[in-house]
């Protein structure tokens, strides 16, 4: 019994042909194809050997809840008077909501902050920092001198990570430097700016909510209102206490950053360079190969 004829794809016709082709070429050409691979091997070996090492480390944080924050008694205020106070604009709850609390770590404004106060220019572009004369070199092109939005792209993208497991709820607040120590040190100081810059963002808005509470106090007679906005203002008053009573108040530290040790690099990865080396290497022969192929076969036509 004769088996039906089966059709080839069109497709795996020229994948067939473009493989037999590469392989003639690379019989043809051998001494090309061999110093391709040797130069990409060297010079992936050079760069494992001789790039600076970074590392990176870690600060993992929880967000505190608003029973860890301002406890059973505020949270009972919040009960009673949450209504009355949000149409007078007061907010009551001594908690930060979590995805607020997330996104400031995230967010550029803390970013620049951290940058100004950590003087951190100078480090991210140590290339083109004068230590002696403490200025930008002066042999720089204008283009060339580093600008605050430059700074904060690079260290949102190079240096900064934030993460969250969406099971635990515990955040890691990640650094990534070539100075173990210094990155050990932005960790833990960028947790603790970011817990100071809530916590004085509470501060404001108690100061402001007791300044309307004491007017609204002095223009009424009430007994009733009278005792409901002295224990509005005790809130307030609580808010202020619990913000400022510890050093974590938004973010609670679980694990800070501990400086690795001087092997624990994060990059280069010179296990993962070697086992790539070589396939990299005939990955850039080939496709150099392929395009001489058809650029030999443009010049025909």
């Amino acid at each position: 019994m004769t088996s039906p004829n089966v059709p080839i794809p069109l497709e795996s016709v020229r994948a067939s042909s473009a493989a037999a082709d590469l392989v003639r070429e690379i019989k043809t050409n051998p001494r090309f194809f061999t110093a391709v691979v040797v130069t990409v091997v060297l010079l992936v070996a050079a760069y494992a050997a001789f790039a600076p090492p970074s590392y990176k480390v870690s600060v993992k944080v929880m967000i505190r809840s608003g029973e860890q924050q301002g406890g059973a008694g505020l949270q009972s205020l919040l009960n009673q008077f949450g209504g009355l106070a949000a149409l007078a604009g007061i907010n009551l709850s001594g908690s930060v909501d979590e995805q607020e609390a997330l996104a400031w770590l995230k967010s550029r404004r803390l970013a620049g902050e951290f940058i100004e106060h950590e003087n951190l220019m100078p480090v991210l572009y140590a290339d083109r920092w004068d230590p002696g004369a403490k200025r930008w070199r002066s042999d720089l092109a204008p283009d060339r001198i580093p600008t605050s939005d430059a700074a904060w792209r690079k260290f949102d993208t190079s240096v900064r990570r934030i993460d969250q497991d969406q099971k635990t709820r515990i955040i890691t607040v990640q650094m990534i430097w070539r100075d173990r120590k210094l990155a050990t040190q932005w960790a833990n100081d960028f947790v603790a700016l970011a817990n100071d810059q809530l916590r004085l963002r509470v501060n404001r808005e108690a100061d402001a909510s007791l300044q309307i509470l004491a007017e609204q106090l002095k223009q009424t007679n009430l007994v009733d209102l009278q005792l409901s906005i002295y224990k509005m203002m005790a809130g307030q008053i609580n808010r202020k206490v619990v913000a400022n009573s510890r050093p974590d108040y938004a973010y609670s530290v679980l694990d800070p950053a501990m400086v690795p040790d001087a092997s624990a690099k994060d990059s280069p990865r010179r296990f993962l360079l070697a086992v790539l080396a070589l396939p990299l290497g005939v990955f850039v022969a080939s496709c150099l190969l392929i395009a001489q192929m058809y650029a030999r076969q443009l010049l025909r036509a």
